[in-house]
């Protein structure tokens, strides 16, 4: 008589590979009877794929207790993938990439939790690519906003938005004030040094005031109570109105009046699209 068998499967994580799992298949069949009864199984179970059910009269067994672990503990990049008949079979996630427990997935290290799994495959680098996948920071003396997206081994240059710095941390474009990279720091980076605020001055814009930018009308600076300045910009014929601290008409902004018709003038593009 046939048994329906079904498979326990799961991504299990080599505990100090972070790019490192292995996926167990586990056959159940009906428990037995007597001293080997498994109390945990209930009466039927089946097996399914992605193409179909299958029926077997002699389902392999497979302990869930039985893989051991303890010899595996080495990186944070592989995985071993188990069958239906406990083979194993050691993969790892590509170059860059780690082991991602929650998702089951490979993904950017910045996005896994790699704690007590600190080490990675041995690199394969390439022109521009320190690793074959991942976003590496140039050196902060020659960008703070530039960036090499690597895929594959094949890099491409990212950019960063003006006033904003790439974080190697969060793989990311941030505010310089946000970012724990020291040479690109926001007084630095910037060009622009905010007051030093008193803890119980009021400010303008209750935690920040807003200062102009001193060679660009449209832009103005956001100057935080720490004294740390974010870099911000009005939109397309608007100027920075330093009395009000908001963006206004260039007419009623002494300094400012032909700023935009002289900017556009240089422009290689279509002002009435703006």
């Amino acid at each position: 008589m046939l048994k329906e068998a079904f498979i326990l499967a799961s991504l299990l994580t080599v505990w100090s590979l972070c790019g490192t799992f292995f996926e167990r298949g586990v056959v159940a069949q009906p428990a037995p009877t007597g001293d080997n009864a498994n109390t945990n199984l209930e009466d039927k179970y089946y097996y399914e794929d992605s193409y179909d059910y299958y029926e077997t009269e002699e389902p392999a067994q497979v302990d869930a207790a039985s893989f051991d672990l303890s010899e595996l503990v080495t990186a944070w990049k592989e995985y071993y993938e188990c069958n239906i008949k406990g083979e194993e079979k050691e993969e790892l996630c590509p170059d860059g990439f780690a082991f991602d427990i929650k998702s089951e997935n490979c993904d950017y290290p910045t996005k896994v939790n790699c704690t007590g799994r600190p080490e990675l495959q041995t690199p394969q680098p390439s022109k521009n690519c320190p690793r074959a996948n991942g976003f590496f920071a140039f050196p902060a003396n020659e960008s703070c906003q530039k960036f090499w997206d690597c895929r594959g081994g094949m890099s491409y240059l990212q950019v960063c938005p003006q006033g904003v710095i790439f974080d190697p941390n969060i793989d990311a474009c941030t505010t310089p004030d946000q970012s724990n990279r020291p040479e690109c720091a926001a007084g630095k980076f910037l060009g622009f040094e905010c007051p030093q605020y008193d803890l119980e001055e009021e400010l303008r814009f209750g935690n920040h005031d807003r200062l102009p930018h001193p060679l660009d009308c449209q832009k103005f600076f956001t100057c935080l109570r720490d004294g740390q300045p974010r870099l911000g910009a009005c939109p397309r014929k608007k100027v920075f109105n330093h009395e009000t601290g908001h963006c206004s008409d260039p007419k009623i902004v002494p300094g400012c009046e032909t700023f935009w018709e002289e900017k556009l003038a240089t422009e290689e593009d279509y002002p009435e699209y703006y």
